[in-house]
């Protein structure tokens, strides 16, 4: 059976969990629209390329800023579904607001910035809660599966929601899909209504720290686990270079001339690899270790980066970003995984936290580091010395172990 004992979408059997899968996938299609929308609209209204590289900077900056105390904030809560619920409404409201002045054209580039920040501070918010409220709610034995199955909705959102996002700025306007994007988190608003409680590892009489207290041991984890701190340092040693490509994707697309459709099916691409990406990666277990498929999608990911940078036609560089899109699935999934399997469950929404923090701080960092780069050297040599900054982390890599043993 498709859903039977030791099928991947087993945890799709239990209600709840199946209501915030469904819920998070609206989440991700409409956040992966919008970054789309808001990176094309920049385009064509003529902004720099900073500007540009800024919007993935205003998307990701939220979360590198909240994505600790929203960790705290989820391993405190007893009634998350409230918290999220709130957090849903935050957001169409954003998206409609947005809609609304891009409709009437008055949107200039900073402002779009803004917008794009907004709405990113309303998914960085509830990330942790929305994860472990996943995890949370399936039994202990399928919570392996259940984080793959939230890794496959984020990589299909990628797959679904810039192809949709191009399709409805072809056929109708950027306006249009700003509102279909607070339609999809009203959406997930209802899905979140129809789940009465949702589940939490706390006990009803269990003390409960305060705010401080909670991040205080949040920020011990972190300085005292070594572990996690390689696997921090390998994660921002990637992700920092990697972001590259994401970032100037709307100016490899609008570069061959290509229109919001052609980036809309670029990142599309990504998306579809990086769904492949992670459903094969029970098949590459059986014959590679986690740490040489990470290796392995480093280079992977270092070379169709370099590809971009030759800026070949579009029918070579959509096959590209599907390879692309499964190396970045293998290096996050098990980067995701290790760290969740490591962490106690008091701790699980912190850990998470601290590293979304190195995650989409280096990706923010990233698109304005590599626009700006992008400015003044053109977007084929910045592209280039992306791949170049992924080879130092392969590097890092290889020595890894002599970096344990020291700690």
């Amino acid at each position: 059976m498709i859903f039977g004992p030791g099928s991947p979408l087993e945890p799709l059997r239990h209600p709840t969990y199946r209501q915030l899968w469904l819920g998070a996938l609206c989440l991700n299609v409409g956040l992966w629209m919008q970054t789309v929308t808001a990176g094309w609209l920049m385009v064509s209204m003529q902004g720099s390329a900073v500007q540009v590289g800024l919007i993935q900077t205003a998307s990701t900056l939220p979360s590198f800023l909240l994505a600790l105390p929203g960790g705290v904030i989820s391993d405190l809560l007893v009634n998350r579904g409230r918290f999220l619920k709130i957090s849903q409404g935050g957001l169409a409201l954003v998206a409609i607001v947005t809609a609304t002045l891009v409709a009437f054209g008055w949107v200039a580039p900073w402002l779009l910035l803004c917008l794009t920040f907004a709405y990113g501070i309303g998914y960085a918010i509830q990330g942790p809660s929305w994860f472990i409220a996943q995890n949370d709610a399936v039994p202990p034995d399928l919570r392996l599966a259940a984080i793959s199955l939230g890794s496959a909705s984020f990589s299909s959102a990628r797959a679904v929601g810039p192809a949709l996002a191009g399709l409805l700025m072809a056929w109708l306007s950027p306006a249009a899909v700003f509102g279909f994007i607070g339609a999809l988190a009203l959406v997930s608003l209802a899905l979140l209504s129809r789940i009465k409680s949702l589940p939490t590892y706390r006990a009803p009489d269990a003390r409960i720290e305060s705010f401080s207290a909670a991040l205080t041991t949040a920020l011990r984890y972190a300085f005292h686990n070594r572990k996690l701190q390689v696997q921090l340092l390998r994660a921002g040693l990637f992700i920092l270079p990697a972001a590259a490509l994401w970032a100037l994707l709307p100016l490899v697309a609008g570069g061959q001339g290509g229109t919001a459709g052609a980036y809309g099916l670029l990142l599309g691409c990504m998306g579809v690899g990086a769904v492949t990406g992670s459903l094969s990666l029970s098949t590459l277990h059986r014959w590679l270790t986690p740490r040489q498929i990470e290796t392995f999608a480093f280079i992977t990911f270092a070379a169709v980066t370099l590809l971009a940078s030759q800026a070949p036609p579009i029918y070579w560089l959509a096959p590209g970003m599907v390879v692309g899109g499964m190396a970045w699935a293998w290096s996050t999934n098990i980067a995701v995984t290790a760290i969740q399997v490591q962490a106690a469950p008091e701790m699980r929404s912190r850990a998470l936290a601290i590293y979304l923090l190195v995650f989409q701080g280096a990706m923010a960092l990233g698109g304005w580091m590599w626009g700006a780069m992008a400015g003044h050297l053109g977007m084929m040599p910045t592209l280039f010395t992306a791949a170049g900054g992924i080879g130092l982390a392969i590097v890092f890599r290889q020595y890894e172990p002599h970096v344990m043993k020291r700690g």
